[in-house]
């Protein structure tokens, strides 16, 4: 019994700060709650017909609403619609239990071999998804976490951050946006600061010229951001918040200093700050195989 016990404590502790990333926050009056869904019905509706200035309005009142009631700013506006899963049950209520059965299934296989990049098996499972939507009139861009009755809300959430910035950049911005994302990759690859800083800079420039937080994640604005960029910043929020401010700060002092000794190609010490690295994690229970820079609180995605 005690060993159940200790399981469930461990169980609730792991799991608390996802929970809690997207829900504490304050509950709206009902006039602001009815304000909201209308902005939000408004801002979905002008995405669907493309209306550039009206998705931008509705936004900012969502987001004054947000201000005014203290929720975080990069909160997905359906958490907060009361409205907000509307969209969910638009197209499954279209396919016979039957189909809907295949198609979750489908989608299980196809996110697990998203997770292990079998490709071929991807574009398999997508072939049939497809085929459904084929018999069932659906459009083919839906994404198909929208048609899946097993989907999670963290699919909704990852749709909702790429879907807020579409649109937002004129063409040239966009493809100069592209461009410097592009690059900014490859010199985070080589580990070049000097033109990682160069690149974010001219991105922090057009975020700035577009209204656009600083703070927010380069994949989210990159129209070429890939599904493994995504992969990889969701696995790294759901470490966010697990350690204290104090082991935080270690392993960040630790991370930080393993970068340094690896381009001095210092052995000893890039072992001894591993090391001191894998001996936080393992404290809450981290994988071993998780990354480092998943977990350091300085990254950009």
């Amino acid at each position: 019994m005690k060993q159940l016990f200790a399981f469930f404590i461990t169980l609730i502790t792991i799991s608390l700060p996802a929970l809690g990333q997207w829900q504490q926050h304050p509950q709206l009056s009902p006039d602001d709650q009815r304000r909201f869904d209308s902005y939000f019905s408004r801002w979905q509706e002008y995405r669907r017909t493309n209306n550039r200035s009206e998705v931008l309005s509705m936004e900012k009142r969502m987001q004054d609403i947000y201000a005014h009631s203290r929720i975080s700013a990069d909160t997905p506006y359906w958490r907060v619609a009361s409205n907000g899963r509307g969209d969910r049950d638009r197209f499954r209520a279209q396919l016979s239990p039957d189909d809907q059965r295949r198609f979750d299934s489908y989608f299980s296989r196809w996110q697990e071999y998203r997770r292990t990049n079998n490709r071929d098996e991807m574009n398999s499972m997508e072939k049939r998804m497809q085929d459904i939507y084929v018999h069932y009139n659906i459009p083919s861009n839906t994404p198909y976490f929208a048609i899946a009755s097993n989907s999670r809300d963290e699919d909704w959430d990852r749709w909702d951050r790429r879907e807020r910035w579409r649109g937002r950049l004129s063409e040239d911005d966009q493809r100069r946006f592209d461009s410097y994302y592009s690059r900014w990759q490859d010199y985070h690859r080589d580990n070049n600061q000097g033109e990682m800083n160069s690149m974010e800079r001219r991105m922090q420039d057009i975020y700035a010229q577009s209204n656009i937080p600083s703070s927010t994640p380069y994949m989210w604005v990159a129209s070429n951001s890939r599904d493994e960029d995504w992969d990889r910043w969701d696995r790294r929020e759901r470490w966010r918040e697990r350690f204290s401010e104090d082991d935080q700060r270690r392993f960040d002092s630790y991370y930080s200093r393993w970068l340094d000794y690896r381009r001095d190609n210092n052995q000893s010490e890039v072992n001894s700050m591993e090391r001191r690295m894998w001996d936080v994690m393992d404290q809450y229970k981290i994988p071993r195989d998780v990354s480092f820079d998943e977990i350091a609180s300085g990254q950009r995605y």
